[in-house]
């Protein structure tokens, strides 16, 4: 599974956690969504649903009581959690935090990573630790004799290349490979001693990383836990947080909602539930978040394409133009609560984790998976109920 693409992976979950083999997010049986909007023409598509094509002058999640938590950071790290496409779920955490600091006068560096679902073999980079790659917007595969934009899947580097571009900013994403949890730790640990983090945020595009490991469906796991054992591990590292955009987007892989609710109330007795707000259409962080999507292969990505739907104030049964051609066959129910970003402290999630122990020390990313299978074989699953409005 070394190089496989993300929706071949999927997939591949599905089967082996006996998810739906389906192309939907999330359904609805109401008559009131069931016409599927895939006969707007683009132009159409642009007027009922895009944000403004300049970038609007009301910065709004960076004043979110959150962020006060990130006041005296110096250097802060956000990770894709879950793979794949997560990592662009943190844009507009890094434009709002950026926002923060310059506006107090203070001088933090806020740097960005994701667990790849990209080739990075044979890339000019540079290695730290066993598996991560300082994936720059300059980044080639050279001995191979073409440049990786022209590849079909490659997030990392597009989205630094539109930092450069349309920014004027280097902003390199450490990109780390499909690997065991032992080699996550370690090249973790090296990024943070290089660096000089002090403060880690994952940031899962959707909800799945707060399954514990009983619940009816666990989502796609392997990835997710991969990275919140990871980051737990790694010392020398005071401020630790998880962040959740996309409520409803793991129905596809077979989350029920109300556990992941649940979880949340859990949490809030515990005092790790920070809270949650929502990402508005009328923000420059929302703006930023839907440029570099769109500059950044849009068709690989339903999550990204159902949250900025939700941002521009699509609702039900709704095919965004990026995706449409993956959706078109199923019933969607996009709605507010897909724009709102969920807020945890790490330490207390991973300690919820029922099997986090067993993963920790993973040499393969097939053996986290394999582990997680066991788990699963053996626990008795807590009943679910649906959400009862």
């Amino acid at each position: 599974i070394q190089h496989t693409t993300e929706r071949d992976y999927q997939k591949m979950l599905n089967k082996l956690f006996g998810k739906k083999e389906e192309t939907t997010i999330t359904t609805t049986n109401s008559a009131t969504h069931s016409s599927i909007r895939t006969n707007l023409t683009a132009d159409e598509e642009t007027t009922r649903y895009q944000l403004p094509s300049t970038s609007p002058d009301v910065w709004g999640i960076y004043q979110q009581p959150f962020f006060g938590d990130f006041d005296d950071c110096k250097s802060i790290l956000l990770a894709g959690c879950g793979g794949g496409y997560d990592f662009l779920s943190a844009i507009p955490v890094y434009f709002a935090l950026q926002k923060r600091h310059k506006e107090a006068g203070r001088e933090c560096m806020i740097y960005l990573s994701n667990f790849t679902f990209s080739d990075v073999s044979n890339i000019d980079a540079e290695k730290i630790g066993p598996c991560c790659y300082e994936v720059k917007s300059s980044t080639k595969r050279s001995s191979l004799g073409w440049t990786i934009e022209k590849e079909p899947y490659f997030p990392e580097l597009l989205i630094s290349k539109w930092f450069a571009d349309k920014e004027g900013l280097d902003v390199p994403v450490y990109t780390f490979n499909r690997a065991g949890v032992h080699d996550l730790v370690t090249s973790y640990q090296e990024l943070v001693n290089k660096l000089k983090i002090d403060c880690i945020v994952l940031v899962d595009g959707g909800t799945d990383s707060l399954m514990r490991g009983d619940e009816v469906g666990l989502g796609s796991p392997t990835e997710d836990m991969s990275s919140i054992s990871a980051v737990d591990q790694v010392e020398n590292v005071a401020k630790k947080y998880l962040m959740c955009l996309g409520m409803g987007v793991d129905c596809y892989h077979g989350v029920n909602h109300s556990q992941f609710l649940e979880n949340t109330a859990a949490l809030s007795r515990e005092k790790a539930f920070l809270g949650a707000f929502s990402l508005l259409n009328i923000h420059v962080e929302a703006v930023k978040f839907q440029e570099a999507y769109t500059a950044c292969q849009p068709e690989n990505s339903i999550v990204c394409s159902s949250v900025l739907t939700a941002v521009q104030g699509g609702f039900g049964n709704y095919h965004s133009i990026h995706t449409r051609n993956r959706t078109v066959t199923s019933k969607l129910y996009i709605s507010p609560l897909m724009s709102m970003y969920w807020c945890y402290k790490l330490g207390p999630v991973a300690e919820r984790i029922l099997y986090l122990d067993s993963i920790s020390d993973t040499k393969y990313m097939s053996e986290t998976t394999s582990k997680i299978m066991q788990f699963r074989e053996t626990v008795k699953i807590r009943p679910a109920v649906q959400i009862p409005y």
